[in-house]
């Protein structure tokens, strides 16, 4: 249960700790050695990477602890980063896309619907920053970090959520169009979250209406991943019915119906 994820998080970051506080002591043991081919035999036993920091900071975005969960995550990130910096460079240390999805995933699950998605964003806007045009290809970004952002987005309340979560959307279309990187296209997710978002929305009808069209022509050009499923439909129809939009939403259940024989 939550309680024993976020117990487990907890023991996870103090080992982490722990072994960090042991590699610093081996370190400052050995400064002042007149060998100095010597490696040290604390680094050669305590071997801190960016590993362990992905293992404690996942742990805590899944262990349900909310905001305070997410804080947890982005203060590990910001040791990680210290240390790398502090390291000079060691790519051992060196925070990846991963790291930064982990802590977006955390915000997107976070239960303030206050802040949350700007949180998301903010470390979309460092992870872009830093790995969107990367030539190594374990930096290479996916759709997944964005529909997280679209999904804290769509939890949001308030009439500016639709807008915020299809800006992000675009801007993965732009990025994918931009870095022909086939893991940045949208996918059924990332358009049904937009439209999740809208539903609360004046004119969500009308805008679920044009994103599920979307959707469809994107599948028709060859996008398999965009194809429009029971979800998107169920979306779709309940933001035509809270704006009024009867007629459309009977003929999206006619779709349904047709597409399911």
């Amino acid at each position: 249960d939550k309680q024993k994820m976020g117990w487990g998080a907890e023991n996870a970051e103090r080992i982490l700790e722990w072994m960090i506080a042991l590699k610093e002591k081996g370190k400052r043991k050995t400064v002042g050695k007149k060998d100095k081919t010597d490696n040290n035999p604390v680094d050669d036993l305590i071997l801190v990477n960016n590993r362990h920091f992905l293992t404690v900071i996942d742990a805590w975005a899944k262990a349900g602890k909310g905001v305070m969960g997410a804080i947890r995550c982005e203060r590990l990130l910001e040791r990680l980063e210290n240390l790398y910096q502090s390291s000079g460079g060691d790519p051992k240390l060196r925070p990846g896309p991963k790291h930064f999805g982990a802590v977006i995933d955390a915000y997107s699950r976070a239960d303030d619907r206050e802040s949350t998605a700007e949180h998301a964003e903010k470390f979309l806007d460092k992870l872009e920053d830093l790995f969107l045009h990367s030539t190594n290809p374990n930096d290479a970004l996916s759709n997944i970090v964005y529909n997280l952002v679209i999904d804290a987005w769509s939890r949001r309340i308030g009439h500016k959520s639709g807008e915020r979560a299809n800006e992000v959307l675009r801007r993965m279309i732009k990025n994918y169009k931009q870095t022909k990187n086939p893991s940045l296209r949208p996918d059924v997710i990332s358009y049904t979250g937009v439209m999740k978002a809208y539903v609360t929305h004046p004119d969500g009808g009308k805008e679920a209406l044009q994103i599920l069209d979307e959707m469809k022509e994107q599948f028709k050009s060859g996008n398999v991943n965009a194809k429009p499923d029971f979800k998107a439909y169920a979306v779709a129809i309940d933001a035509c019915v809270r704006n009024g939009l009867s007629i459309e939403a009977e003929r999206l259940l006619d779709e349904l119906d047709n597409s399911a024989k």
